[in-house]
């Protein structure tokens, strides 16, 4: 269509869908392929990918219609596993459109509920794309994500407009991980630390634990961003000495710029 396209690679009996990354999408990259194309195809499993030429939230009659006659066709009954994945922009769209294949499981990472006024009033991000409807059986991802199989939403509880669409998401099929003071952009923060491709294969595979996930982020002890938001918020909470405590850590395996310079200013 004008906004979209969907592209299908088969390979295997397991089938991934994916959704347009924003963070990715609008970034310079040498390939036009949709978002997890590499990751997907090293795994040797199908492909089902759409693409947005732009902040749309894949709300498009269009892409409904494709979903609608997906479903009608038994496109989905062909596969023995199929799983919605997606970050941001296309985490919501994953969560959405998982309503096209009941059952399917869901990974979304960051994911926004809907942009919805009416039912998100606090968000105040992607005012471009308020105005579309969000109405309908692949709206409210909150709600029609609820017909899925397992619904893994990996975000930063800090975060409160990331935090507020994932508390709308209350079916008993949803799993929190939480990765506190990752930001909204967590999926290139765990991929800087080298854990995102593990745990983004679990998670698709339907292997990966509550205890695994969290023994993975422990890797963001080391991680440069990490170490300044929790130094941060150390002050921000009136806690100088614990900050202090913390920045001697931080300096004394490996060091930190930030923090080194914040130190000399405590």
């Amino acid at each position: 269509s004008d906004e979209h396209a969907m592209l299908f690679i088969k390979r295997s009996d397991t089938l991934v869908v994916t959704f347009d990354n924003l963070d990715i999408a609008m970034e310079k990259r040498d390939d036009k392929r949709p978002w997890g194309f590499a990751f997907i195809e090293k795994q040797g499993w199908s492909m089902l990918g759409v693409t947005a030429a732009g902040w749309t939230w894949f709300r498009d009659p269009w892409v409904y219609k494709q979903f609608d006659d997906l479903k009608k066709e038994g496109f989905f009954k062909r596969f023995k596993r199929v799983v919605f994945y997606g970050a941001s922009m296309g985490g919501y769209g994953a969560c959405a459109f998982a309503a096209a294949c009941p059952g399917a499981d869901v990974l979304a990472i960051s994911p926004q509920s809907t942009l919805d006024k009416k039912l998100v009033p606090f968000e105040t991000r992607y005012k471009t794309a308020w105005d579309r409807d969000y109405s309908g059986k692949y709206g409210d991802a909150a709600k029609v994500s609820a017909k899925a199989g397992r619904v893994t939403l990996i975000y930063d509880p800090y975060e409160p407009l990331d935090s507020g669409h994932v508390d709308r998401f209350t079916a008993k099929n949803v799993v929190k991980l939480r990765a506190p003071l990752m930001g909204h952009r967590l999926g290139s923060s765990l991929q800087q630390m080298g854990i995102l491709s593990s745990i983004t294969l679990g998670a698709l595979n339907g292997t990966v634990t509550e205890a695994e996930f969290y023994q993975k982020l422990r890797a963001r002890k080391t991680f440069a961003r990490y170490q300044k938001e929790l130094f941060k918020r150390a002050l921000d909470k009136g806690h100088p000495d614990l900050a202090r405590k913390m920045g001697r850590w931080v300096l004394t395996h490996g060091g930190n710029r930030h923090i080194r310079k914040a130190m000399e200013d405590l």
